[in-house]
């Protein structure tokens, strides 16, 4: 069923549990993403970022994604990941997303908060949920190179939180997008001293390799939402590569794609309802 997503990380958050959000770039993921909740019955978010735009267009993915999760038996939020423009994210409301994320981290302090607060305000008239980002979530490989400034400051965090009035706030405690070069190592500490101030859902973006262990303590930190998206393209290269060994029919590769996304979610997901 399609909701809202603060209806699905609300109750992550107060009950201490995590939903992973998951970019989907084909049609065979998105039947795999749904397979892997309905068969642990549990919630699950479908989102695509703005970066992804090129292979997977936004008028074609997120009514696939709206009639996937009208269909499903669980609860199913539609997400607009990373947006960066508004004329997109407009669009990605109008096409029904539950909920949409402005990415302005990469912007000074007072413009992140002005744009937020905007896009939050249109959001939420469109009955749609949003993300906001505070502090440097760093790209694949640079998890050597950050350092605690480029950290999301917990004070900072309550006052961007108050006057954006965003639902959710993705954070940066050490975490990298992409794969990681290195042991992933969250500022656990930081993440509860951040849900501490702020008092609503955390996001952790740069899901894909981070280890079990971690991905609970960060849960029982505060993180209500997880996104992964590498570790489900890792997984499909890896079954592709195999297959691309022998003649094939399209058949075969449709249901790779479908079984790579399944199988990476589920254990994800399982992960972070701790099932």
């Amino acid at each position: 069923m399609l909701v809202r997503m603060h209806e699905i990380l609300d109750e992550a958050y107060e009950r201490g549990y995590g939903v992973g959000a998951f970019n989907l770039l084909s049609m065979e993921a998105v039947k795999g993403a749904l397979r892997a909740a309905e068969a642990l019955q549990l919630p699950i978010i479908l989102q695509l970022a703005e970066v992804q735009l090129n292979d997977s267009p936004l008028e074609l993915m997120i009514p696939m994604f709206l009639d996937a999760a009208r269909r499903a038996s669980v609860k199913v939020a539609v997400h607009y990941d990373h947006g960066l423009t508004f004329g997109n994210i407009l669009k990605a409301i109008k096409l029904g997303c539950t909920s949409v994320m402005f990415d302005g981290a990469s912007e000074p302090f007072e413009d992140n908060v002005r744009k937020t607060a905007e896009i939050a305000k249109i959001a939420h008239a469109f009955g749609a949920d949003c993300e906001a980002e505070l502090g440097t979530v760093g790209s694949e490989g640079q998890e050597s190179l950050l350092s605690a400034g480029m950290f999301t400051d917990p004070a900072q965090a309550l006052d961007f939180s108050e006057r954006t009035e965003c639902d959710f706030l993705a954070v940066a405690v050490g975490n990298v997008h992409g794969n990681y070069a290195a042991e992933p190592a969250l500022q656990t500490d930081l993440i509860e001293q951040i849900s501490g101030s702020v008092k609503k859902p955390l996001v952790l973006h740069g899901g894909s390799g981070i280890s079990d262990a971690e991905f609970r303590k960060a849960i029982s930190c505060g993180i209500a939402k997880i996104n992964v998206c590498t570790a489900i393209l890792n997984e499909t290269n890896s079954r592709v590569k195999k297959l691309a060994e022998k003649k094939f029919k399209y058949s075969e590769l449709s249901n790779v794609l479908e079984e790579a996304a399944c199988s990476t979610i589920k254990r994800h997901m399982s992960v972070f309802s701790n099932r």
